[in-house]
């Protein structure tokens, strides 16, 4: 036997078992145990049929005559090898679709309206079983063709058994035609930006992968607008995700919360944040409206958590009565030595510098307060001084009232990722020239501070007036106000008064 008249032998095979794997049981489960080598075989055959040189060689021959000149085959002999070589990608093919069948049943969804009428064409059908006949008539014609017809709103099931003892199952949805042709143009919708979206029943299930804002800007829009309608399968793609969250994460962070989580699942955007203060409803709904970001705030210890505030407050004073140009910053030493060794240790490292610019430093208030991020405190350095005025129902009698002076701060801390944003205000009043009321100055503004880090936070530079002590006697009788307001060297001198702040974690 020739190779030509083995392919054709192989060839009548192939179509015969081909005609019988969904008639013999025998033979389908023969051909299920046997598929996968069945199949590495023809793609091997496959493969060497289609090497060049095996080509070549099949479609020529040795000439009788002349031994050596090869003549290659006539048209009809050449259709012949074509016509084994289909089979193979046929029988190749074929058993995939198939077999991935379960038990040869089919499904399928057909979605008409009320009054609409739709064609089956089931050439090898043995018989059929309608399951709702209160939502759909039917009518078979002699071509095995069944047509049927949406009757009123509903589901009916449509079971088909076919000669070769396969069976199909349709579920057929009855919807008004309102419903179909919304559902038509939202398909339509997806599809123009490539969007994978098919009709389930009554639904549309969109799947696969989403890649731009675009795409996820739709389907917000039309989910929201019809949510019963659509189900989500689809999933965000991994540089999606990342631009997404990494921008929910930076419009928090210029909020000043830093403790935020998001996750991602499917097409939802879920993210937990932690807010020590009181965050914007109007930033929140800007978030969740781009990306339909779902954002819940969590309560945590970090909201509640306490913190010590020291604040040293440092006076320095010219004692020669001109203007004062030296600073804290000016001097050798760390800050931090002013809260573990006290003034006394910033004295010693600067003691020539001091004396060289004729500069006397002195501690006004050490006062220590507990705060919580997000809530305002005050601290007053100062008391109520007596002023005097005239009486308005007796020019020549003076009458006395009291009137605060010295310092007020007030101070808000905020969490800002792993340091604090300190937002405060500072009021310096003093007594005026008469003595007849308090003027001074308020000034307001934020820095960042460090856990366990001083800061000077604040500079408040004025000069002192030399009678008001006097007009005043009960001024030297306040230590504090007497120890700001007046001069050590007896007449009037420029003065610095600097706070320094170190923030710590507060132990009970």
């Amino acid at each position: 036997m020739n190779f030509r008249n083995l392919l054709l032998l192989y060839y009548l095979v192939a179509v015969g078992c081909m005609a019988n794997f969904g008639v013999v049981p025998l033979i389908r489960f023969c051909a299920l145990r046997s598929a996968p080598t069945f199949l590495r075989f023809l793609a091997l055959l496959l493969s060497v049929t289609l090497v060049l040189e095996a080509i070549i060689k099949l479609l020529s021959f040795n000439d009788k005559n002349d031994p050596g000149k090869r003549v290659f085959v006539t048209s009809p002999i050449l259709s012949v090898k074509l016509f084994a070589i289909i089979p193979i990608i046929t029988i190749a093919f074929w058993p995939v679709h198939s077999w991935a069948l379960d038990n040869g049943q089919t499904q399928n969804d057909i979605v008409i309206s009320i009054g609409e009428h739709y064609e089956l064409p089931l050439p090898n059908m043995k018989k059929f079983t309608i399951g709702n006949h209160e939502v759909l008539s039917h009518k078979l014609t002699e071509q095995k063709r069944l047509i049927i017809k949406g009757i009123k709103l509903g589901y009916s099931e449509l079971v088909v058994w076919e000669q070769a003892g396969t069976k199909q199952e349709f579920q057929v949805y009855i919807l008004s035609k309102e419903k179909q042709l919304k559902l038509s143009h939202y398909l339509q919708t997806l599809h123009n930006f490539n969007i994978d979206a098919t009709l389930s029943g009554p639904l549309i299930v969109i799947r696969g992968t989403i890649s731009s804002l675009s795409q996820l800007k739709i389907i917000r829009q039309l989910t929201n607008k019809a949510p019963d309608i659509f189900h989500l399968a689809a999933h965000f793609n991994q540089a999606l995700r990342n631009e997404i969250i990494g921008d929910i994460y930076k419009q928090f962070y210029e909020q000043y919360i830093d403790h935020i989580i998001c996750e991602d699942n499917l097409l939802d955007i879920n993210c937990r944040y932690t807010d020590t203060n009181d965050v914007d409803e109007k930033f929140l709904s800007i978030i969740s409206q781009k990306y339909g970001a779902n954002l819940v705030k969590m309560a945590s210890n970090v909201a509640d958590k306490k913190y010590l505030l020291r604040l040293k407050i440092i006076q320095m004073e010219k004692m020669n009565g001109e203007e004062l140009g030296l600073g804290l910053d000016s001097m050798s030493g760390q800050l931090s030595d002013l809260f573990t060794g006290g003034l006394t240790s910033l004295l010693k490292n600067n003691s020539l510098l001091l004396e060289e610019q004729a500069v006397d430093m002195s501690t006004l208030a050490e006062p220590e307060i507990v705060i919580i991020p997000g809530k305002e405190v005050e601290i007053e350095v100062g008391g109520d001084i007596p002023l005097a005025i005239n009486n308005p129902d007796d020019n020549d009698k003076r009458v006395l009232f009291f009137k605060f002076a010295g310092i007020k701060i007030k101070i808000k801390i905020e969490k800002h990722n792993d340091k604090f944003m300190a937002n405060y205000k500072t009021e310096f009043s003093r007594p005026g020239e008469n003595n007849d009321s308090v003027t001074g100055n308020k000034e307001s503004s934020a820095a960042l501070v460090a856990k366990g880090t001083p800061l000077q936070l604040f500079q408040i530079g004025f000069k002192t007036v030399d009678n008001a002590t006097r007009s005043l006697p009960l001024i030297n009788k306040i230590p504090l106000i007497r120890t700001i307001f007046s001069s050590k060297s007896g007449h009037s001198n420029h003065k610095k008064i600097s706070g320094i702040i170190l923030l710590e974690e507060y132990e009970i």
